[in-house]
Protein backbone atom coordinates (compact mmCIF):
# COMPACT_ATOMS: atom_id res chain seq x y z
CA UNK A 1 0.00 0.00 0.00
CA UNK A 2 1.69 3.57 -1.38
CA UNK A 3 1.84 6.69 1.51
CA UNK A 4 -1.19 8.07 -0.79
CA UNK A 5 -3.91 4.74 -0.99
CA UNK A 6 -3.27 4.52 3.20
CA UNK A 7 -6.97 4.62 5.21
CA UNK A 8 -8.01 7.04 6.54
CA UNK A 9 -9.80 7.09 9.79
CA UNK A 10 -12.11 9.83 11.37
CA UNK A 11 -11.11 11.85 14.79
CA UNK A 12 -13.74 14.21 16.24
CA UNK A 13 -11.32 17.18 17.21
CA UNK A 14 -12.32 19.68 19.68
CA UNK A 15 -9.30 21.40 21.32
CA UNK A 16 -6.17 21.93 20.17
CA UNK A 17 -6.18 19.38 17.54
CA UNK A 18 -8.44 22.07 15.37
CA UNK A 19 -5.58 23.82 15.07
CA UNK A 20 -3.81 24.21 11.88
CA UNK A 21 -0.71 25.10 13.95
CA UNK A 22 -0.86 21.82 15.76
CA UNK A 23 -1.52 19.55 12.94
CA UNK A 24 1.18 20.95 10.78
CA UNK A 25 4.02 20.40 14.23
CA UNK A 26 2.15 16.99 14.68
CA UNK A 27 1.34 15.48 11.62
CA UNK A 28 3.66 17.67 9.41
CA UNK A 29 0.70 19.07 7.29
CA UNK A 30 -2.40 20.90 7.64
CA UNK A 31 -5.44 18.02 8.16
CA UNK A 32 -8.61 17.98 5.90
CA UNK A 33 -11.69 18.70 8.03
CA UNK A 34 -15.64 19.22 8.21
CA UNK A 35 -17.17 20.95 11.08
CA UNK A 36 -19.57 18.32 12.90
CA UNK A 37 -20.37 17.99 16.76
CA UNK A 38 -21.05 15.15 19.33
CA UNK A 39 -24.61 15.05 21.09
CA UNK A 40 -24.72 14.10 24.91
CA UNK A 41 -21.42 15.43 25.78
CA UNK A 42 -20.18 17.85 27.75
CA UNK A 43 -17.11 19.48 28.51
CA UNK A 44 -14.84 21.34 31.32
CA UNK A 45 -11.57 23.22 31.20
CA UNK A 46 -8.11 22.47 32.78
CA UNK A 47 -5.61 24.94 33.21
CA UNK A 48 -2.19 23.57 32.65
CA UNK A 49 0.89 25.76 30.91
CA UNK A 50 2.25 23.15 28.68
CA UNK A 51 4.87 24.33 26.71
CA UNK A 52 4.58 23.11 23.69
CA UNK A 53 0.86 24.19 23.20
CA UNK A 54 1.33 27.73 24.84
CA UNK A 55 3.75 27.97 22.29
CA UNK A 56 1.73 26.68 19.46
CA UNK A 57 -1.55 27.86 20.35
CA UNK A 58 -1.09 30.76 23.44
CA UNK A 59 -3.50 28.49 25.02
CA UNK A 60 -2.95 28.11 28.80
CA UNK A 61 -5.02 25.24 29.22
CA UNK A 62 -6.95 22.51 26.86
CA UNK A 63 -10.52 20.87 27.08
CA UNK A 64 -12.10 17.80 28.26
CA UNK A 65 -14.83 16.25 27.01
CA UNK A 66 -16.58 13.02 28.44
CA UNK A 67 -19.63 11.55 27.22
CA UNK A 68 -23.14 11.98 28.94
CA UNK A 69 -26.38 10.07 27.06
CA UNK A 70 -28.42 12.58 30.09
CA UNK A 71 -27.42 15.56 28.40
CA UNK A 72 -28.66 17.43 25.50
CA UNK A 73 -24.97 19.39 25.54
CA UNK A 74 -23.89 19.57 21.98
CA UNK A 75 -20.05 19.66 21.83
CA UNK A 76 -18.46 21.62 18.30
CA UNK A 77 -15.82 20.78 16.81
CA UNK A 78 -14.11 19.45 13.26
CA UNK A 79 -14.68 16.07 11.70
CA UNK A 80 -10.39 15.31 10.68
CA UNK A 81 -9.32 12.44 8.29
CA UNK A 82 -6.49 11.01 9.57
CA UNK A 83 -3.98 8.00 8.50
CA UNK A 84 -3.47 5.25 11.17
CA UNK A 85 -0.21 6.62 12.16
CA UNK A 86 -1.76 10.07 12.34
CA UNK A 87 -3.74 8.11 14.99
CA UNK A 88 -1.08 7.26 16.69
CA UNK A 89 0.60 10.14 16.79
CA UNK A 90 -2.49 11.76 17.98
CA UNK A 91 -2.90 9.19 20.62
CA UNK A 92 0.81 10.14 21.91
CA UNK A 93 -0.03 14.15 21.82
CA UNK A 94 -2.85 13.64 24.18
CA UNK A 95 -1.48 11.43 26.75
CA UNK A 96 -2.52 9.42 29.34
CA UNK A 97 -5.26 11.73 30.73
CA UNK A 98 -7.32 10.79 27.31
CA UNK A 99 -9.10 7.36 26.48
CA UNK A 100 -10.26 7.09 22.76
CA UNK A 101 -13.93 6.26 21.90
CA UNK A 102 -16.16 6.06 19.22
CA UNK A 103 -19.00 7.94 18.92
CA UNK A 104 -21.64 8.68 16.57
CA UNK A 105 -21.41 12.52 15.25
CA UNK A 106 -24.99 14.88 14.61
CA UNK A 107 -23.66 14.17 10.88
CA UNK A 108 -24.07 10.26 11.25
CA UNK A 109 -20.55 9.58 10.50
CA UNK A 110 -19.05 7.95 13.44
CA UNK A 111 -15.42 9.29 14.60
CA UNK A 112 -13.30 8.40 17.28
CA UNK A 113 -13.09 11.03 19.86
CA UNK A 114 -10.78 11.93 23.02
CA UNK A 115 -12.44 11.35 26.31
CA UNK A 116 -11.26 12.25 29.84
CA UNK A 117 -9.77 9.17 31.07
CA UNK A 118 -11.52 8.66 34.52
CA UNK A 119 -14.83 9.25 32.47
CA UNK A 120 -14.74 6.76 30.11
CA UNK A 121 -16.49 3.92 29.61
CA UNK A 122 -14.78 1.02 30.65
Amino acid sequence: MTPNSAPRLALFAYGSLRERKVQRWLFGRAVPATPDSVQGACCRWVDDLDADLFRLTGQRGYPMLWLDANTPTCIDGERLRLSAAGLQRADAYEGDAYRREVVQLRSGHRAWVYVEARRARR
